[in-house]
This record gives structure tokens, sequence and C-alpha cells, in this order.
């Protein structure tokens, strides 16, 4: 079973990076680690959705052979003053 674990779902600063770490869950309940990605708020704040693969890195940031597929939508309200990034 793989699963993908997020950081953070809620903002306050549009400066922000989300991250996406994707671990597999194999035999005897051991987890291990695929890769992760790194986005930058910044990138969507055209308000729009973005629906893109993107490649995945080791914890040192040497591109591994994985991809994540995301749909991503960043909705900044002045009103709230945070920032709300929904996948």
């Amino acid at each position: 079973m793989t699963f993908i674990k997020q950081s953070p779902s809620e903002v306050n600063n549009p400066n922000s990076m989300l991250k996406f770490s994707v671990l597999d869950q194999g035999g005897l309940g051991r987890i291990g680690f695929l890769g992760e990605v790194v986005v930058p708020l910044s990138e969507l704040k055209d308000q729009t959705i973005h629906d893109t693969w993107l490649d995945l890195f080791d914890k040192n940031g040497v591109k591994t052979q994985g991809e994540l597929e995301v749909k991503l939508h960043w909705i900044h309200s002045k009103v709230l003053d945070k920032c709300l990034v929904l996948f």
C-alpha cells in the first residue's frame, strides 16, 4: 500500500512550501520512503487549478524514478488572511 503524507494544507504565509512525502507500507508493517516533492505556494498564485505530474526526490535532493500526480488549487482569502490549498 502506498500513501502520501503532506504538510501543510492551510497556511498563513503565501511564501510557504507544500511538502509531499510518498511512503510505501510493505510486508511486516515496514514503511519505506519512496520520495518527496516540495511545491512553493508562489507557483500557485494565479489561483487556478494545477493538474500536473511532479518528479520525486530522495532526502538528498536526488531525483528518483517516481512521480506524483497532483491537482492543486490555491485559494487565498484576504478576509480570513489565510491560504488554503485543496488537492
